[in-house]
């Protein structure tokens, strides 16, 4: 943690910028995400006054994709420069998926098996697990109350989604979940931060189904059981923003591409470029993301040199 003697200025720092304020719907959705989480437990108001050691965090919300996401900043006091691992962590992309999907092309000998799979969702998962009892007593947030001057100070009882020790941890939970299912439950899943997606046979998809949630329900894990990060097992399941397409596999054949959804943004952003043969320096920016995300699961470099052209041109400016 911060000493004492810097915690000071970095607090001060803090609360300046936390004077700056937001949009007041930003702020006023800000302020009602607080209100669940306290209703939750997963913060607490914490008196005005403390007379230990502390440093501050500070809330603030931003728009993205047409909705309000909160973000805990605890750079500012900080906290995330004293953290550090010595280990690299691990998470499976789609590549891990499908190496396992392609080895067990190579093994399969029965030409009318059919396979399906799914993506489990751990609902606010971070929130799920708690701060350690020796370090909920150094780390404070301050959040804007909507019509009130004074900062609102909360302690935190579960893991921050902006600090850097909380993906450390929280990958740690993952990973072993995740190993627990391959070995204790002899699963074919991957474990990307809080998505685990699943891989089996047709004829043994409510096993598995049983066997994973079980898993989840004995650990005391929430996962998503309804609307649309609860489907139901397919042959065609989305993972990762992509679609992996199992319906040829007794032809050893299996596809994996993007979402129509995805597919429809970007053509719908390309359109709007050249339609306007303008290109201002946000939408650059928003479109670059999108073609980053294409140009990742295409082979050779040729749409990676058209992407940072792309790049060059939204930083200089592309008009007519």
């Amino acid at each position: 943690m911060p000493s004492p003697s810097m915690s000071g200025g970095l607090n001060k720092a803090t609360r300046d910028k936390m004077s700056l304020k937001q949009d007041p719907d930003l702020e006023a959705a800000t302020w009602e995400e607080a209100l669940a989480e306290l209703q939750s437990g997963w913060i607490w108001q914490a008196p005005k006054v403390e007379d230990d050691f502390r440093v501050f965090a500070r809330r603030f919300g931003i728009s993205q994709n047409g909705k309000i996401r909160v973000i805990d900043d605890c750079s500012c006091c900080g906290l995330n420069a004293t953290v550090g691992t010595v280990e690299k962590f691990i998470v499976h992309a789609i590549d891990r998926m499908a190496s396992m999907l392609a080895y067990a092309l190579g093994l399969s000998k029965d030409h009318c098996m059919s396979l399906c799979g799914r993506t489990y969702d751990l609902k606010a998962a971070y929130k799920q697990f708690p701060v350690a009892c020796q370090d909920r007593e150094f780390l404070r947030m301050y959040v804007n109350q909507p019509g009130v001057a004074e900062l609102t100070a909360v302690g935190l009882n579960a893991l921050p989604f902006g600090a850097i020790g909380s993906v450390a941890a929280f990958l740690r939970v993952s990973t072993s979940v995740w190993m627990l299912g391959v070995v204790a439950l002899k699963v074919i899943w991957t474990a990307f931060f809080d998505d685990y997606s699943v891989v089996t046979k047709t004829s043994l998809q409510k096993n598995v189904a049983f066997a994973v949630q079980s898993l989840f329900g004995l650990l005391g894990l929430t996962y998503a059981t309804e609307g649309k990060k609860a489907p139901d097992f397919s042959p065609t399941f989305n993972m990762l923003g992509l679609v992996v397409d199992m319906t040829g596999f007794k032809d050893k054949v299996i596809k994996i591409g993007h979402t129509a959804k995805r597919i429809q943004e970007l053509v719908e952003s390309l359109d709007t470029v050249t339609a306007a043969n303008l290109l201002c320096p946000k939408e650059a920016e928003r479109l670059r993301g999108r073609m980053n995300f294409f140009e990742g699961y295409a082979f050779g470099r040729g749409p990676a040199q058209a992407v940072k052209l792309l790049d060059r041109q939204a930083r200089a400016g592309l008009n007519d």
